[in-house]
């Protein structure tokens, strides 16, 4: 099925030997990486989370959540190592000047998006709600068989941003 999609006014900048288009929908950023040839194939390269403490942040994704990262804690971007998709932060503060314009962020707990963790077998949610709610994560929700046949919970980051733990669907 083809769908119309919105015409837009692209600002295309290189990252890292990739041509990109920011999408500034939602606090994150999600970035298309853009094929150059006969066919423009669209797919979401990065997920960046644009934030208060990057310290902070950097340190729960690593410690609590378990990410890999090399960053030395130094500059206003740190990437993950992270299988299939990259993940990013990058220091608010900054931001107007690398948009030239002056962005809003919500406060409190974050509903605009969720980054979501799938832990395959349904007790799987419930294991791992508990360690990382116990390693410093804020229980949103705790874990609960849901209509569309998955189990899931909720937790948040420091800054409010919205983690749903899930399992596989079951039939």
């Amino acid at each position: 099925m083809e769908r119309d999609l919105p015409t837009i006014e692209p600002e295309l900048f290189l990252y890292h030997d990739v041509l990109v288009l920011p999408v500034k929908t939602f606090e994150a950023s999600l970035f298309y990486q853009l094929s150059i040839g006969g066919n423009m194939k669209l797919r979401f390269d990065m997920i960046g989370l644009f934030v208060s403490d990057l310290k902070q942040m950097a340190g729960f994704y690593r410690d609590v959540i378990g990410l890999d990262i090399d960053w030395d804690g130094q500059g206003p971007y740190a990437e993950f190592r992270h299988e299939g998709i990259r993940f990013a932060m990058f220091e608010r503060a900054l931001l107007p000047e690398l948009l030239g314009l002056q962005p809003s962020y919500p406060s409190g707990i974050n509903g605009t998006f969720e980054l979501a963790i799938n832990v395959g077998a349904p007790e799987n949610v419930d294991t791992t709600f508990r360690k990382l709610v116990e390693s410093g994560a804020t229980p949103i929700y705790a874990p609960r068989n849901e209509p569309w046949k998955m189990r899931s919970s909720m937790i948040a980051d420091p800054e409010g941003n919205l983690i749903e733990i899930g399992s596989d669907f079951w039939s």
